[in-house]
């Protein structure tokens, strides 16, 4: 798979919809038929610079969890 030029999480939050963010998720997790619960797109320029989207996925019934799941990307670049 070719990564996106252009990903969710370097653009403007103002410019995105939230099909947007749901296609980009499925980018991320192209296995999962689940769309997420919520998401937050950071842009922090204190004390350091990071901008990000967090996905929050759906509450089960079941505790399934999954350890090591954020994925940190430095210069477009994972």
């Amino acid at each position: 798979m070719i990564n996106n030029i252009n990903p969710a999480w370097k653009r403007k939050p103002s410019e995105l919809k939230d099909e947007d963010y749901k296609n980009f998720y499925h980018e991320l997790y192209p296995y999962t038929f689940d769309e997420p619960l919520f998401n937050i797109h950071l842009n922090v320029d204190y004390p350091f610079n990071l901008t990000g989207i967090l996905y929050f996925p759906k509450l089960r019934k079941t505790w399934n969890f999954q350890k090591d799941k954020i994925q940190l990307y430095c210069n477009q670049v994972l």
